[in-house]
This record gives C-alpha cells, structure tokens and sequence, in this order.
C-alpha cells in the first residue's frame, strides 16, 4: 500500500510540475514588455527557485552583472532569445529551457549524439534477425559469429559445469517515455530468467521519460526477501534562498511481479538524461542487494524535476527545482551517475562493427568477479 501511495504521489508531483510549467499555455500575454523587464523576471525567477547553483558553483549574482550590461530594449526579439539562451546555458541543465514563438533554448551538449551507442553494429553483430519488440522493449539472446561465418547464441558454463549452459539475455529500453505493462517486463524475464546467467539492459541514448517505469523495472530485481527497498531521495526547492529545501523523501518500492535471479548489466552514455539516469541512480541502490553493475560512461544528469513559468513578453521557460540523492547520499550524480566500469567505444571497434562496451558487458557476465 505504501508503494502504491509512493507512486501516486510521485506521479502527482511530475504532472504538477509539468502543468505548472504549462498552465499558462493558453492565456494570452501582452507580448509588448520591454526586453529589461523580461530579463530581471527570468534572472529573478531563476534565482529563486533553481535548485543547483551550490552543487555546480554558479555565482548567479556574477551572471547578472554580465549580462544585465548587454540588455538593450531596441533589441530584436532573436537577438534578446540568443542573450538569454547565453545566460541559461551556463545552468548545464537539460531541464532549463526558454521558450519563444520561433525557438527553444537547450543544453548544447544534451544536443550532440553520444558516439557510444550504434543501433546498427548492436543489431547486426550481437542480435538475430528474428530479434523480439515487446512492448517497447527489444530483445534476444546475444549472439557471436561462429568459425563458419554464422550467427550462434553465445553460451557460458556456469561454475564450469559443461551440462549447464546458459546464454546472456540483452533487452535495449530507447526512452521511458514509453510505459512498460506488468506484461511486458515479466514476459521478457520469462523467456531469459531460468536460461541465462545474466541480463543486459542497454539505455544508452535514452533521454528519460515517465519515472513510474524505474519503479517497474526495479520491482523485478529486488529480492523478495528484502521488502520495502529505498532507492534515492528527493526534496523540493521551497523558498527563495539558496538553501530553502524541504525535508528529504525516500522513494520506496517493493519487490513485485516475476524476479530475475541472475547477473545484471546496465549500459550507460552521456545522452542517458533525467528519468534514465534516476534509474541509474536506483539500480546503485539495487546494487546493495544483488549482482548488478554499471558500465560504460556517467550519464548525464537530470536528477532534478522541472518546473517553470510565464516571462512578462509571452515567451516561457522552466527550470530544475528539486534535488535528488542516492542513498549514500550522492547529491552529485546530478552532474552523472558514475559506472562502476568506465568504457568507452574505441573507434577502431566501430570500423569492425564492435561494440566495445558491450563486449565489455559479455565478458563481465561470463569472467567478472561478482
């Protein structure tokens, strides 16, 4: 019951947070407020309410001296959004946007492809033809080209016992914005849960998405003996001050639905961002539990929730306000939730369509001290 009423209430405080970034979408403002007015209002708001500045060590204060210089009402309007989007990138927050009619502003290096994750050399080198969707979930055994040029499903021996071979199962998750059913997860864990010795789960280049689906999937890799499990924290910006935060809130699950008993493996990049790396950030917490390691690169942050506003010319934006942290404590995987094994995709490997980090998965499932 608990569970439940975590998860009402998380999804309670994202879709708050999302309308009140939108609750204005469809009131008309008057577009005629002066560029210096519009400024101090987004500088102000950000301010107030951004829940990073300590963390990243950001002087908003210095901010503002500069660019208050460069604001000047006979401005065109993209030159005042160029001036603003300047100002809002030094954040170096995928979840602090400012809108305009005619452009959004970003994060730059959010908007660069990771060069970590190939689904072609994935598909072509490691997976069937016959490769399963479920849901929005693909997945197959991996498989290694034979001597004979052919396409076989690559097996260990587990403690060395030649009658009991098992394969590796991979399952590549691209956003959370897709829901996975209680189906589809218990189907997949199904088909590899007593036939392998370990599960891959590939989220490289997955932008986030809906939370709840953190809470189902880690269900299914919680012991069932273990019960309610912790798996980060939270806590909102309240109050204008740089330390006005409310009391920290555990994020608890419990194990649910089928279990899966062997070795896990999440692959990770930079473009893993907001809901994949809270997943990352739970998976640290699963951790404490049971074979599970993270490899590749540290993601690339998001851990705080969005919220945002209407400036005084029409134009909006939005902002991260709330903070999270592992359960150690980390507040930092804000700035990318660490690998426990850092890899990187070697060029040459590419060239011989390798993936280099999840060869490095392979072989830590079927070698690996666990």
């Amino acid at each position: 019951m608990r569970t439940n009423q975590f998860k009402t209430a998380v999804l309670s405080v994202f879709v708050a947070v999302f309308l009140f970034g939108c609750e204005n979408l469809f009131i008309e403002k008057d577009p005629g407020s002066n560029h210096r007015e519009s400024f101090e209002y987004l500088w102000k708001k950000v301010d107030e309410q951004y829940s990073y500045f300590e963390l990243k060590k950001i002087n908003w204060d210095s901010v503002y001296q500069e660019y208050s210089l460069l604001v000047e009402d006979d401005m065109r309007q993209e030159e005042f959004f160029s001036l603003m989007f300047d100002m809002l990138k030094i954040l170096e927050d995928g979840h602090v946007n400012l809108y305009s009619p005619f452009s959004v502003s970003r994060y730059p290096e959010l908007a660069v492809p990771d060069s970590n994750y190939s689904t072609r050399i994935v598909r072509s080198t490691y997976l069937s033809e016959q490769y399963l969707i479920t849901g929005p979930l693909q997945h197959d055994f991996i498989h290694r080209i034979d001597d004979n040029g052919q396409k076989v499903i690559d097996t260990l021996h587990v403690n060395g016992n030649p009658n009991d071979p098992r394969g590796i199962g991979y399952v590549r998750y691209s956003s959370f914005v897709s829901l996975i059913s209680n189906y589809d997860i218990d189907y997949v864990i199904s088909r590899y849960g007593a036939s392998t010795a370990g599960l891959i789960i590939d989220v490289r280049s997955n932008g986030g998405g809906s939370p709840l689906n953190i809470f189902q999937l880690c269900e299914r890799f919680i012991p069932a003996d273990a019960g309610e499990t912790i798996l980060y924290y939270s806590r909102n910006k309240v109050g204008p001050g740089k330390d006005d935060f409310d009391e920290w809130i555990p994020a608890n699950i419990s194990p649910s639905g089928l279990y899966y008993p062997g070795r896990i493996v999440i692959l990770t990049d930079r473009s893993c961002y907001s809901a994949t790396s809270y997943f990352a950030t739970a998976m640290k917490a699963v951790q404490k539990l049971r074979d599970v390691k993270i490899i590749g690169v540290p993601t690339g942050g998001g851990l705080g929730a969005p919220r945002g506003g209407q400036l005084p010319n029409g134009w909006y934006y939005r902002m991260s306000v709330t903070q999270t942290r592992s359960v150690d404590g980390d507040l930092d995987f804000e700035l990318g939730v660490p690998p426990d094994i850092y890899v990187t995709q070697k060029p040459s490997d590419y060239q011989k369509n390798i993936d280099t980090i999840l060869e490095v998965a392979i072989d830590e499932i079927k070698n690996g001290q666990w």
